[in-house]
């Protein structure tokens, strides 16, 4: 497990970028998931602390994050040696994904934590998640199904930066 400290900066970046996308999204119709939290307070702490996550992964691959991507439908959190990355964050002990939402050439990287301090607890690839996850919407009809993946059951972050460095991705990917 990775650990990562936002500074101040990027934590003011945090900020900034929730008012940037939430601007972009309702200018451009798409839909958000309060329907799913509690109220708009939880909702507004859940995404930061997505984007906080965001940064920290790309931090710890040693890259700048790649925040604007998020606003682009269907594109990557992070672009990794060619490898797309979709950051996870979550409050659970599992990497959970939408089912509908699962793509196998996609790497999967949970993180845990809040306000400045996160926990990178390592990452699946799609086909892996859809493997080895248990389908589940926690018996609630008004969830998505989604594969979920115990923290236990992830690679760590240092195998995919091992990996990449040698660009020998077969041990990630069937094609």
């Amino acid at each position: 497990m990775k650990q990562y400290t936002l500074s101040k900066e990027e934590v003011q970046q945090v900020l900034d970028f929730y008012e940037e996308r939430e601007a972009y999204s309702r200018e451009h119709g798409f839909k958000n998931k309060r329907n799913f939290v509690v109220s708009p307070e939880e909702y507004k702490r859940n995404q930061c602390r997505s984007i906080a996550a965001e940064i920290a992964v790309a931090k710890c691959l040693g890259l700048e994050p790649q925040l604007k991507n998020a606003c682009i439908n269907g594109a990557p959190d992070i672009t990794y040696n060619n490898l797309k990355i979709d950051v996870k964050y979550t409050g659970t002990q599992q990497l959970l994904c939408p089912c509908c939402n699962l793509k196998k050439d996609v790497v999967y990287v949970m993180v845990t934590g809040g306000k400045d301090q996160y926990q990178i607890q390592g990452f699946l690839t799609g086909e892996e998640l859809k493997q080895i996850g248990n389908k589940t919407n926690f018996g609630k009809e008004n969830l998505p199904y989604v594969y979920a993946a115990h923290k236990t059951q992830l690679k760590p972050l240092e195998t995919l930066i091992n990996v990449t460095n040698s660009e020998d991705f077969s041990e990630f990917f069937d094609f």
